[in-house]
């Protein structure tokens, strides 16, 4: 419950929203892209949060560990912040007449020619990446896809995943999304060594990231067996016998449902907060994501 809770939070902040804008900015002006306006505002608000807590942390509390300790998961709460608003402000990609020309969070600006790509690869969370013959790489992901598809289309590109598949595929949350997590509540239990009213709400927040760490699915291809996992205790499918079929919200293929004679017995998140989700998605429902 908790996990899908999760999943469900972000996909309703996020995945909807930036589907929404992107859709939006497509058809107003088509070849260019840009971060939602909602980055700007979670930036911003997440930068007042953080350095709201650290001001308070800075009147009330002597204790000068504490006051370390909380500059450090504070300040990068408040870091995080500030890289959305710079992405929002700054990152900017346009492709015209073969070009792409390409602005990063620092407003770097460089130039990229599409007849000199020489490999299109499929990211395993969705998405693409491009290698051109100088050795560059540019790299788009999954909610960006009305921009990139228009350019594979156009410059009639074929698309892989890199290197040879590993025949067992695993798919769970990306440790980008658990890391925070993890830092959040490890600094509130240090935290809760002076204030021990925080004790319980760290241990709640680790046993909530230990439930998302073990619950995971795995896909055997040569076997054909689809291994879903949740709390440490697994469901087997044996997919020689099942039907797999993809759930859209959104545009996004958010789960895929198992049937065994017609009969659904099971459901796999791949939500776009997965690693590796591309990959299952394309070996169980022989789609390209």
């Amino acid at each position: 419950m908790l996990q899908h809770f999760l999943t469900t939070i972000l996909s309703k902040l996020a995945v909807r929203k930036t589907i929404e804008d992107y859709e939006k900015n497509q058809r107003e002006n088509i070849g260019t892209l840009k971060p939602p306006k909602f980055v700007l505002v979670v930036g911003i608000v997440s930068m007042v949060i953080w350095a709201m807590l650290m001001f308070l942390v800075l009147i009330f509390s002597k204790d000068v560990t504490t006051v370390l300790v909380c500059a450090v998961v504070f300040g990068s709460m408040f870091a995080l912040g500030l890289f959305l608003v710079l992405y929002e402000r700054n990152f900017m990609a346009t492709y015209r007449d073969g070009i792409i020309i390409y602005r990063n969070i620092f407003r770097i600006t460089r130039k990229y020619a599409c007849h000199d790509i020489e490999h299109a690869y499929y990211k395993d969370r969705g998405g693409i990446q491009f290698v051109f013959k100088d050795g560059r790489k540019l790299s788009f992901d999954k909610e960006e896809s009305y921009f990139y598809k228009e350019i594979v289309k156009r410059e009639h590109l074929s698309c892989r995943f890199k290197g040879e598949e590993n025949p067992v595929i695993k798919v769970y949350l990306h440790p980008f999304l658990m890391y925070p997590c993890w830092t959040f509540g490890g600094g509130m239990l240090i935290f809760s060594i002076w204030e021990p009213g925080l004790l319980l709400f760290a241990i709640l927040v680790l046993l909530f990231c230990l439930v998302c760490q073990l619950s995971k699915t795995t896909y055997d291809k040569e076997r054909k067996i689809l291994t879903r996992m949740r709390c440490g205790f697994s469901k087997q499918f044996d997919m020689k016998y099942c039907l797999a079929k993809p759930v859209y919200e959104n545009g996004f293929i958010m789960t895929i449902e198992i049937y065994e004679n017609k009969k659904k017995v099971g459901k796999i998140p791949v939500s776009v907060e997965y690693k590796n989700r591309a990959r299952l998605i394309r070996a169980l429902c022989r789609i390209d994501v």
